[in-house]
């Protein structure tokens, strides 16, 4: 239906499709300022404002598509960068965003430490805005803000985000500006850590993904290098096993994941220009159970490997 038609059915267009701000007011979600969207697809996802316009929890016609962590959302106040203190506030959500000067593995350079996936995620962004309205027969609904990355006498980045969806789609659109607001060239690593759950992952689930190499990280992924796409009931004690896809041919890539026993599926494309990775993250632990999908400007093993990869630096 047209504009017309759809507005003779409704007092108004917040009755099917809308996003709304609200503030959480205990434990340790208390202060997260959430954006929640529905968009009468069935669609629902909750943005989270001060945790760098990430994406907490989302669903599809009442199925649940992301993984949410035993941590759940915790705010960013409470961060603690040191001694691995990241599993601690890690919601994993529908996305957490890693960088922006890295992400990956801790380690120490030169006496500074570099925490796991980097500080993005626990930003609050600035200058945020909802903005919903008619264009042509379209509803829209974009939010926008600003993510800073700074640091006295070296970096000073910014990240300009707008997340955008409309009226009746079944889709999310993230566009991500990076820009170098200082004089000097700085290095850029981003990871896009895209986290789906039970019910979209159980064990009928399959992940694909565009044509390329796949590579285990490590001697525990060469374990299950044979079956990175399929999954099992959870296992406790289930170690982590991390495959890096690289080598594409297409432009556009895509990951997915789909579980024919509730027939749903959750789609990611992006450039092979912008983001040359995808690192999947296979996680089956009961309690942790749990698939990353993660494109990526390189691989997640910290700084100190990646500090050389001058491809990476923006001026």
């Amino acid at each position: 239906m047209d504009k017309v038609e759809i507005l003779k059915r409704v007092g108004d267009i917040s009755q099917i499709c809308n996003a709304l701000q609200r503030r959480a007011i205990s434990g340790k979600d208390d202060g997260n300022i959430y954006i929640d969207v529905f968009t009468g697809s069935g669609l629902v996802f909750s943005v989270v404002q001060n945790r760098a316009l990430d994406i907490s929890s989302a669903s599809y016609k009442g199925k649940a598509i992301s993984f949410i962590s035993k941590n759940t959302v915790v705010s960013p106040y409470l961060f603690e960068e040191k001694n691995e203190r990241f599993y601690r506030n890690f919601f994993g959500g529908l996305l957490t965003t890693c960088g922006m000067t890295y992400h990956g593995s801790s380690s120490y350079d030169d006496f500074h430490y570099y925490g796991t996936h980097g500080r993005y995620s626990n930003t609050p962004a600035e200058e945020v805005t909802i903005n919903k309205e008619w264009i042509n027969d379209e509803y829209v609904i974009s939010i926008k803000g600003n993510i800073r990355d700074t640091k006295l006498f070296c970096e000073n980045l910014l990240l300009k985000r707008t997340i955008t969806t409309k009226l009746y789609s079944s889709s999310i659109e993230i566009n991500d500006e990076a820009i170098n607001m200082g004089f000097t060239p700085c290095q850029l690593i981003m990871l896009y850590h895209i986290n789906v759950g039970y019910p979209l992952l159980d064990k009928a689930a399959i992940f694909n993904k565009s044509l390329s190499d796949v590579i285990p990280r490590d001697e525990e992924a060469k374990k299950g290098i044979n079956d990175y796409f399929r999954f099992s009931d959870p296992i406790t004690g289930y170690k982590e096993q991390v495959f890096y896809h690289e080598n594409f041919m297409e432009d556009l890539i895509f990951g997915e994941v789909y579980n024919p026993l509730i027939n749903t599926g959750l789609r990611i494309e992006f450039s092979r220009v912008q983001l040359p990775k995808l690192i999947q993250w296979k996680m089956l632990a009961s309690g942790d159970y749990a698939l990353g999908i993660e494109p990526s400007t390189n691989y997640p093993e910290g700084y100190i490997s990646e500090k050389k990869c001058k491809q990476n630096h923006i001026s």
